[in-house]
């Protein structure tokens, strides 16, 4: 998949989450930016042990 934008944030963390939300609401005269906000899956981080 290729997503065009301005910013990438990388992590749904606090920081990630705050920067995201004020892209989407920029100050009074300020230019508009694209962004994407890049969560890690709800899965496990590593894989399973092996049985």
């Amino acid at each position: 998949m290729h997503v065009g934008s301005d910013v990438a944030s990388v992590g749904a963390g606090a920081a990630g989450l705050s920067l995201a939300r004020w892209l989407a609401r920029p100050p009074e005269g300020a230019r508009r930016l694209t962004a994407v906000l890049l969560a890690a899956p709800p899965a496990p981080a590593r894989a399973p042990p092996r049985t």
